[in-house]
């Protein structure tokens, strides 16, 4: 039988680096994590990044719009 996709949806991380390495065995056993704006800190995504599973943005409205350059648009 099969599971499907398994999907992490997080939002209003506001650069809470411990946060997302707090929830590393959550987003290893995923097939992607999907981030809602408010993340602040482009370093709380390369952390979710380091963990081997896609990483979907979508900016917030407290995301500096500078972030938003060095991102792949899909």
């Amino acid at each position: 039988m099969s599971m499907g996709i398994r999907m992490l949806h997080i939002s209003d991380i506001h650069g809470d680096k411990y946060y997302i390495r707090s929830i590393s065995d959550v987003v290893r056993n995923v097939d992607a994590v999907i981030v809602s704006g408010d993340f602040e800190d482009p370093e709380v995504l390369d952390v979710l990044s380091n963990y081997g599973r896609p990483v979907y943005v979508v900016m917030g409205n407290m995301d500096p719009r500078a972030l938003g350059q060095g991102f792949k648009s899909t």
